[in-house]
């Protein structure tokens, strides 16, 4: 996240309002976790599994580079085993993709609104 390198600019170049800029964007941070978690609910297994996998590919990659290869494999596998699972018996009904839509709208406004706000605050502090 960039956020201290705006805490340690505040300082530097004496503009405290950098401050709220990276109070604003740590905002924005968790609000992309959120939407990342409202596209990939816990409560619909199907999709819990792909976001559970797909976070542990990421990570794996993270840690061990081309080392992470056979495991990213192996989860590359059962991912397209979800995604053929999920072309033929989606876990949703029509009524809940709907829902689903409109959750996930909600929170791209959220991030939307949180990241004008900072980027806002990123300008004036450096006005």
């Amino acid at each position: 996240m960039c956020t201290p390198i705006f805490d340690e600019a505040a300082v530097i170049l004496s503009k405290p309002a950098l401050r709220e800029a990276a109070v604003q964007f740590r905002h924005s941070a968790r609000a992309w976790d959120a939407l990342s978690e409202a596209l990939l609910p816990e409560d619909v297994p199907l999709l819990h599994e792909t976001r559970t996998l797909l976070l542990r590919r990421r990570d794996s990659f993270v840690a061990q580079g081309n080392g992470a290869v056979a495991e990213m494999k192996q989860i590359d596998g059962r991912l397209q085993a979800i995604h053929n699972e999920a072309e033929a018996n989606f876990p949703l009904t029509a009524a809940e993709v709907t829902t689903l839509c409109h959750t996930i709208a909600e929170h791209v406004l959220r991030v939307h609104d949180i990241e004008t706000e900072a980027v806002a605050l990123l300008k004036a502090a450096l006005a």
